[in-house]
C-alpha cells in the first residue's frame, strides 16, 4: 500500500509541476518578444510623439511657472512696480 501511495504522489506531483514549469518558461520567454511588439505598436501608433509632446508641455509649464514666480518676486522687491512720474518736478 505504501509503495502505491508513494508512486501516486510522485506521479501527481509530476503531472502538476511539469506543465506549470513549462508554462512558466514560456511566459518568461514571451516577455522580451512582447516588449518588442509593444514598442513596435507604440511607434507605429505615434505614441512616442505623444509622449514627447507631453514632456515638452510639462517643461514649458515649469518654465512659465518659474518666470511668473521670478516676476512676482521682482514686483514684491520693488514695491508695487508702478512709478508715479507726475509728482516729480523737472
Amino acid at each position: 500500500m505504501r509503495k502505491y501511495l508513494k508512486k501516486t504522489v510522485f506521479l501527481s506531483l509530476i503531472c502538476i509541476f511539469l506543465p506549470a514549469m513549462i508554462l512558466f518558461n514560456i511566459g518568461c520567454e514571451g516577455t522580451e518578444s512582447r516588449k518588442a511588439i509593444n514598442d513596435t505598436v507604440n511607434s507605429a501608433a505615434g505614441m512616442d510623439a505623444v509622449k514627447k509632446k507631453e514632456q515638452a508641455k510639462k517643461q514649458l509649464d515649469r518654465i512659465y511657472k518659474n518666470e511668473a514666480e521670478k516676476a512676482r518676486k521682482g514686483i514684491e522687491e520693488e514695491g508695487t512696480g508702478v512709478t508715479d512720474n507726475s509728482s516729480k518736478k523737472e
